[in-house]
């Protein structure tokens, strides 16, 4: 490969050199002034059509997939299972993505603005977990790129729980910075949004760093959508959120978490949205040297939102219960052998 680039170059330089000498032998000639012209426009389209011939095509990456939350009509509280970790974190799935937990989110507004909460509208309650879900991506960005907009996330699963380190890839890259009151004011009607942190955590909730020249825009939607997209020469990312669907009860969490079979769960509501990120890459900037960054950068924002995804959820619940089923029949079958072997001997 390289050698047919140096051989290219070498012919290129020797053909215009040529052209040039001919040219310059022949420069009192009108024919060649005019002809000359004329070559160079059409080599310089030719060189241009190929150039955009030989771009990839425009790169254009959706993720869809569900969120949810199962909640309290009246208190709107999210739903908690003792005993199974896993099956809380479904319900109220800010615990697991190290970002302020809607439980927290709704003590807080009920304290100022009881009107909220006041009652069993399930369309408003609809509402309310949307711009809490509005609230934890963008608590979620603004940790993950606390540090830099090239962001690394590194992550241990170990018997004592999930292990997550926020940091940023060497060499620091120069970016710009999104402050949180600029993502407060593009949703004006998001009391929960707007919601300051704990003192503890601002530094890190306040700032979202994204690569140069990143602007950041709400896109047009009805009530039941939230939708944002960051833009800038290289790339065009946009997220949307959106409620999908609400049912009374709480389904087979009741399973999970050996709830009684005759109990009334009808004050439950599980509240199901709709996740879309979404990024176009720029075609004439798909072979810069800065593009891998940008498609890390993408990467990286995709695969945290991705951590609210009800379906990878629901299957950690699954494995959570079947794993903790085993240890109780083992227990179980462990407590009848010594009980066996107990009567034996007496």
């Amino acid at each position: 490969m390289m050698l047919f680039r140096y051989l290219s170059v070498a012919a290129l330089i020797l053909i215009l050199t040529l052209a040039v000498w001919i040219a310059w032998l022949n420069r009192t000639s009108d024919a060649v002034r005019i002809n000359a012209w004329s070559a160079f426009i059409i080599g310089a389209a030719g060189v241009l059509v190929t150039l955009l011939v030989s771009l990839k095509t425009e790169e254009v990456i959706v993720q869809p997939f569900p969120a949810a939350f199962v909640f309290d009509r009246h208190t709107r509280q999210p739903f908690s299972c003792p005993g199974l970790s896993e099956a809380t974190q479904y319900a109220d799935p800010g615990f697991a993505n190290l970002v302020v937990p809607a439980f927290a989110l709704v003590a807080e507004l009920s304290k100022d603005r009881s009107a909220l909460l006041a009652n069993d509208d399930d369309e408003l309650s609809n509402g309310l977990y949307l711009d809490i879900l509005l609230r934890h991506v963008v608590d979620l960005l603004t940790r993950t790129f606390a540090k830099s907009w090239d962001a690394e996330v590194v992550r241990f699963d170990l018997p004592r729980g999930m292990e997550t380190r926020y940091g940023e890839h060497t060499p620091h890259r120069e970016g710009g910075e999104i402050n949180r009151q600029t993502l407060v004011n593009l949703f004006p009607e998001s009391a929960v949004l707007a919601f300051i942190p704990p003192v503890d955590a601002a530094d890190v909730f306040n700032v979202l760093n994204v690569p140069p020249n990143t602007t950041v825009v709400r896109l047009p939607g009805g009530k039941d959508t939230r939708a944002l997209e960051l833009r800038n020469p290289f790339a065009t990312v946009t997220i949307s959120l959106r409620w999908h669907s609400s049912q009374r009860g709480i389904g087979r969490l009741q399973d999970v978490c050996n709830l009684p079979m005759s109990g009334n769960y009808d004050n439950w509501l599980s509240a199901t949205y709709s996740i879309s990120v979404r990024a176009r890459f720029q075609r004439l900037r798909s072979g810069h040297p800065d593009m891998p960054l940008y498609r890390r950068w993408v990467d990286t924002m995709f695969s945290e939102i991705r951590g609210f995804d009800a379906e990878r959820r629901w299957q950690a619940v699954k494995e959570a219960f079947q794993l903790y089923a085993t240890y109780r029949r083992q227990a179980l079958e462990e407590m009848m052998r010594e009980t066996i072997e107990k009567s034996r001997k007496e």
